[in-house]
């Protein structure tokens, strides 16, 4: 929370940074603190995290609730300040949007009446909202891009971590094991696995609450129910107790029970399933601990290395910032954690969001746009102790924070190409893990871990498909079956309406484009036609001798085919965004027995395959990635595929199936490792 409650304190804020300048490097990075283009610059209020999250894939049309957490208090969003969420017609726009702000003025939220759209890309964007404290505005719009899916979200949220660490949860009236050795100066919290609705936990909501029984100290608790407030940060999905008045302690040697009602939701509206045991079934989350003596106070510490280390150049502009402590703190903005280029003007960098992992240990810059090749940046940790806390702090009552000053350092980012290729967001296409346009042809048991979308000849082994959710007579029973599970939609021009299937392929269209030679221009050329451990000769890029490929995007040899003999290795070097994007503006091939091998944390999902024609996995093939064909994808008997096999981008091609598995990568039902 931003603690800016005057003039003075701006003012003292922006000396201490101007003596600073003057003096050698602080911190653990050495670098130049951060000046804004004017002494105010720096203290614009600003979006710390939303929900869906920037570039969201797969959000539930009943996701009706979006919300942006402020790094400190708002004045509420009327006349020129506006929170819109919209679409590009023709299309489902939000129903009767209401805007408002909750009881801290930090979380806005927009919620629709009605469900939105089935697979369409939503634009939210905040503009004009001004700080209560200060009465300065936004610097800039804050603006980002969510797609739906093909299904409402059902999945009921989960509580992953609890400080105090829950040692066994229960249910009421039977509480687990008590977790003991509490200090009695521990703020309460709970982490989410997913984004909740801010108006069903944080005061004066009722669904966080807190008990206390008698312990190893004589007598009752003073306060069996002791008063608290309930504050939630959207982007670390973490709702925190605390007692009131501000400063209050728990009791020493006393025994405490923290429970979360099914009065909390998640943003969909669905309530929460606290026991473990039965994730289906909507019930409480119930922790106990038993405290001791309050912790003495200790300095908070940023713990190198950071991400990117001090120093570092050629960074990804798509890579986020990292800073890890030395204990569990409580939320993190971007009114403490700054990024900002190292020049005049000291531009600022914006944030999609600053959010603390499970642990609250690791805070996560995330940049809403990528940073710009060629400049130097620093990072700023705030704990100057000039400014009267205004810094990170821990999650202890009072707050302990970095006595030691800003913790700064600085790198420079290097080009988006080769080890940093952004990774492909797949949009609306998120979902599907087959597209046809020409109809599906089946032999034998198939199984598709993910959406199907036919569009527009709508038959499975010749036969009109169902007009209600599956393959039809021929491909939905006997020995010719498709298997798809619950959840999963198989999506025509009658199902689940007349225009999502237009609007996939439409997606289709314009992702291929966006991955072809056009799309990523100046690819890396393949050394051999064939390649693979079993390809063309020689240590040419991709042939025989060189088949283990860094990420990057390559391109085939003859501008036309690749064709993949034996194991083509793709090693992401420790990387989990690393990506790779290959064209063959002809065909592609994978041969008999063939295989796309993963290593080093590549993924999948970040293989991306352009093909200008029709592709071909041959039998017992074994392919990794996502395949965008302008025609026809045939998979001979018993290959596989971890990845989305789409085909039909301009308008041509049908599927072929005989005895296969595609899985969308990440999917519920698809194979171990398969991400």
């Amino acid at each position: 929370m931003n603690r800016f409650e005057n003039v003075t304190k701006p003012v003292m804020w922006f000396m201490a940074l101007l003596l600073a300048a003057l003096v050698a490097g602080c911190g653990g990075g050495g670098g130049d603190p951060i000046l804004g283009s004017s002494g105010n610059a720096a203290l614009a209020p600003t979006v710390t995290g939303v929900a869906p999250v920037p570039n969201a894939v797969g959000v539930g049309v009943n996701n009706t609730i979006i919300t942006a957490n402020f790094s400190e208090p708002m004045n509420p969003i009327t006349g020129a300040a506006t929170f819109t969420v919209t679409c590009v017609a023709p299309c489902v726009q939000p129903t009767a949007p209401i805007v408002s702000l909750d009881a801290t003025n930090t979380i806005a939220t927009f919620a629709s009446a009605a469900n939105l759209g089935y697979v369409t890309e939503y634009t939210a964007t905040i503009t004009g909202a001004t700080s209560i404290a200060t009465g300065l505005p936004l610097a800039a719009p804050y603006v980002w891009k969510f797609t739906t899916g093909v299904a409402p979200d059902t999945a009921k949220p989960r509580v992953t971590a609890t400080v105090p660490v829950t040692t066994t949860p229960g249910v009421l009236p039977a509480p687990g094991v008590a977790t003991a050795g509490v200090a009695t100066n521990t703020l309460v919290t709970a982490t989410f696995n997913e984004a909740m609705a801010p108006a069903t936990i944080i005061s004066p909501a009722t669904s966080f609450t807190l008990t206390c029984a008698a312990g190893t100290t004589p007598g009752p608790c003073l306060n069996p129910s002791p008063a608290g407030t309930v504050s939630y940060d959207v982007p670390t999905r973490r709702a925190t107790f605390a007692l009131t008045p501000p400063g209050t302690l728990l009791e020493d040697g006393k025994t405490y029970t923290a429970t979360i009602t099914t009065a909390a939701t998640d943003i969909a509206g669905n309530a929460l399933a606290g026991d473990a045991a039965f994730p289906l079934v909507a019930n409480d989350y119930v922790w106990t601990f038993i405290t001791v003596a309050a912790a003495p106070a200790v300095p908070v510490t940023v713990v190198p290395p950071t991400k990117p280390v001090a120093g570092a150049t050629l960074v990804c502009p798509s890579t986020n910032i990292q800073a890890t402590f030395s204990v569990p703190m409580a939320p993190v903005t971007t009114a403490t954690f700054l990024v900002t280029e190292q020049l005049a003007p000291f531009t600022v960098v914006q944030a999609a969001s600053v959010a603390l992992d499970g642990t609250s240990t690791i805070a996560t810059f995330t940049p809403l746009n990528p940073l710009v090749d060629g400049t130097a940046y620093t990072a700023t940790i705030k704990g100057d102790p000039l400014a009267n806390g205004s810094g990170v702090e821990d999650l202890a009552i009072p707050a302990n924070t970095m006595t030691s000053g800003d913790y700064t350092w600085n790198f420079t980012a290097g080009p988006a190409t080769g080890i940093c290729l952004p990774p492909v967001n797949p949009g609306a296409l998120a979902t599907f893990g087959v597209a046809s346009f020409s109809g599906i042809t089946n032999t034998g048991a198939t199984t598709v871990n993910g959406d199907v979308v036919i569009d527009t000849g709508l038959t499975c082994n010749g036969v009109a498909v169902g007009v209600a959710n599956d393959f039809g007579a021929n491909c939905n029973a006997g020995a010719n079956t498709i298997t798809n599970f619950a959840g999963d939609s198989v999506i025509t021009q009658t199902y689940p309406d007349t225009t999502t299937a237009d609007s996939v392929m439409v997606a289709l269209l314009a992702k291929w484009n966006s991955i072809s030679p056009a799309g990523v221009p100046l690819a890396t050329v393949l050394g051999c036609g064939t390649i693979g451990s079993a390809g063309g000769a020689g240590a040419g890029i991709g042939c025989a001798g060189n088949s283990t490929l860094p990420p990057g995007a390559y391109i085939s040899a003859s501008n036309s085919t690749i064709d993949v003999t034996g194991n083509l290795t793709l090693d992401g070097g420790g990387n989990a965004d690393a990506t790779w994007i290959f064209q063959a503006p002809s065909a592609l091939n994978v041969n008999v027995g063939s295989q796309i091998i993963l290593i080093g944390g590549a993924k999948a999902s970040n293989v991306w395959w352009f093909v200008g024609s029709s592709a071909t996995l041959f039998t017992n093939s074994i392919f990794n990635g996502n395949i965008l064909a302008s025609a026809s994808i045939t998979m001979q008997n018993l290959a596989t595929s971890c990845g989305r096999l789409l085909s039909g981008a301009e308008g041509a091609g049908g599927f072929v199936f005989d005895t296969n598995v595609v899985s969308v990568p990440g999917h519920a039902n698809a194979p171990f490792g398969c991400e």
